[in-house]
């Protein structure tokens, strides 16, 4: 499966997309679900790769407001038409990414409620332009202009699919309480196991990850999580029903070529 999405984003699941959208499947033609959750969203890689003809609510989540409000901006057709205006008519330079950045991540004033154009462009710039697709100020790795030529995709096929996409700006944990059905399909991609005291601030710890799995033990339909810090997640949700071997793509950085992913589910 190709993977269609309108940008790049750090720790996206775009190279085990099949094997998520293959659980999925199994979920949609056997045990009924009429929902699926994508509930740590990010660049929605997930719910891009959903196929149009399979007759689901389709609900993207994300914490990150810059993430809810370049999909709200999305989904207007006039609010679109302006952002896509204003990419076609932007140019490369770094000296931009820096303004964009301390203009975007310094403000804490911005109101989202309001799809606001504006914020959204920048921040995708900085998402598309900057280093592994890091667009956020409480990234673990700093905000790094690359010079490489990266563009948006705002091909129609893409973008349609936000359409039939209800999007939220939720905390997991209301999420999923006021989700909690039967029909419900999950898919959890939590951030990295790494020490952050916040769902959004950098990473979680066991204890998030611990709290996470009591909200699950209550949770009446279906799950699927991946994480690749399998040792220490199955001390938490036992041993994984699949644990796979990926390309890594960040062999580079972390000296490695491959990398491990465990999956848990409740089916």
């Amino acid at each position: 499966m190709q993977v269609k999405k309108i940008f790049g984003y750090f720790g996206s699941k775009y190279y085990m997309v099949n094997d998520i959208i293959t659980v999925i499947n199994h979920a949609y033609k056997k045990l009924g679900i009429q929902c699926i959750i994508d509930v740590f969203g990010g660049s929605g890689t997930v719910l891009f790769s959903i196929p149009k003809e399979w007759k689901l609510t389709l609900i993207y989540n994300d914490l990150d407001k810059y993430l809810y409000n370049i999909f709200k901006v999305l989904q207007n057709n006039d609010l679109k038409k302006k952002l896509i205006e204003k990419w076609e008519h932007s140019f490369i330079h770094q000296d931009i990414y820096y303004e964009f950045r301390d203009e975007l991540f310094k403000n804490e004033n911005f109101d989202f409620i309001t799809p606001n154009v504006d914020v959204a462009f920048k921040w995708l710039y900085i998402a598309v332009k900057g280093y592994s697709g890091i667009a956020s100020k409480d990234s673990t790795m700093p905000l790094v202009y690359n010079n490489k030529k990266k563009e948006a995709n705002f091909d129609d096929d893409v973008i349609k699919k936000l359409k039939y996409w209800q999007v939220c700006n939720k905390d997991y944990r209301n999420l999923i309480k006021n989700a909690n059905k039967e029909s419900v399909f999950l898919y959890l991609d939590p951030p990295y196991l790494q020490g952050g005291k916040r769902y959004n601030k950098g990473g979680w710890t066991i204890d998030n990850f611990k709290e996470l799995k009591q909200i699950l033990d209550d949770f009446k339909g279906y799950w699927l999580l991946n994480e690749s810090s399998i040792d220490k997640i199955s001390n938490i949700f036992g041993k994984p029903k699949i644990i796979k071997e990926y390309a890594n793509h960040a062999a580079n950085l972390l000296k490695k070529s491959k990398r491990q992913e465990g999956f848990w589910s409740n089916f």
